[in-house]
């Protein structure tokens, strides 16, 4: 509150940083200190410019909106803020905001970026030299393997390239965020601003994050990755891996190459009897084991990426609760 008589100060209100969240750092505010006119309330408190004896004694005083600029600085923050004002007794303490501000204005970060963050190595294969793209249409389906609906018309780097419109609220899609691919369960509708959906409800259990490349005259492929996941498939829509896998068209990355033929448990359409793709068993992912900058081979067999729909080669991450990546690419 302010006293009867005001404290010699140009600046009798403040509006400060408080504390990162979600181990990010930097400001996400510009430091702001506001003068007795800016604080002005409703019903004024000032004479003159100069507080009204009295005020805020027998009631507090509602100070006025204020205006508090976001940062200048390019940073990838999220931070609550926190304010205190001065009156003739002195300065009070901070009483800080639980609400957490949310600011990137640095450059995108590679997985945060859907469009090209996943390199892939322009000598892989031949046919194409562009980059991995996240793509949707998995998020309303269930499992691990959900169904490649009409593989061999489906061109999923293109069709389906993800885009902002994409729904994530109520769907298994993982979230990208802050340069990290993680299981979300966040409601980001209350408690932050700028305020956005709710990644909490109906969002408890696996999530995936799916993306495409395309190469021609290619059967194997490495992908270096750095983090934990609780499983990761493959699959090449259009060639004979669809109808010879006992997963929908999927191949299992925690299991071995069967050594020979097509992958796929369905010998009866051409399969060698393994629904594995890993190269050999130290190109396993094993689900729950921290990875760091882990290269992985995996193989199409007897197959080629140039029989697939378009060349495209899908990768599919499971991550259930504390799973996370912070790095992935494709050579």
């Amino acid at each position: 509150m302010f006293a009867p008589y005001d404290q010699d100060t140009t600046s009798p209100h403040e509006v400060d940083n408080d504390t990162n969240q979600e181990s990010t750092s930097g400001d996400v505010i510009t430091d702001s200190n506001f003068t007795y006119a800016q604080v002005d309330g409703a019903s004024t408190m000032l004479s003159s410019g100069i507080p009204v004896t009295d005020t805020g004694v027998a009631s507090a005083y509602t100070i006025g909106a204020v205006t508090v600029p976001i940062t200048s600085s390019g940073v990838r923050s999220i931070k609550t803020i926190k304010a205190r004002s001065k009156n003739a007794n002195g300065t009070g303490s901070y009483d800080s905001s639980s609400t957490k501000i949310q600011v990137y204005t640095a450059s995108l970060l590679a997985l945060d970026d859907e469009a090209d963050g996943i390199t892939v190595s322009d000598s892989l294969g031949a046919g194409h030299d562009d980059d991995a793209v996240r793509i949707s249409g998995f998020g309303s389906l269930s499992g691990d393997t959900p169904s490649l609906n009409d593989s061999s018309n489906a061109n999923y780097y293109t069709d389906h390239a993800w885009s902002g419109a994409v729904t994530v609220a109520g769907t298994n899609e993982a979230i990208s965020r802050f340069g990290t691919i993680k299981h979300f369960t966040t409601d980001l509708s209350s408690g932050y601003l700028p305020v956005g959906p709710d990644l909490n409800t109906g969002r408890s259990g696996a999530q995936y994050f799916t993306f495409a490349f395309r190469r021609t005259t290619m059967a194997n492929f490495n992908l270096t990755m750095s983090g934990k996941v609780s499983g990761m498939f493959i699959a090449a829509p259009g060639t004979a891996i669809d109808s010879a896998s006992g997963l929908n068209g999927w191949l299992d990355c925690s299991t071995t190459y069967g050594g020979s033929g097509v992958p796929g448990s369905d010998t009866g359409n051409g399969g060698n009897g393994s629904n594995g793709c890993a190269f050999n068993s130290g190109d396993r992912v094993v689900d729950n084991t921290t990875y760091s900058g882990q290269e992985f081979t995996f193989t199409l067999g007897t197959e080629n990426a140039t029989n697939a729909t378009g060349n495209n080669i899908l990768v599919r991450i499971k991550l259930e609760s504390g799973d996370s990546v912070t790095a992935l690419s494709i050579d």
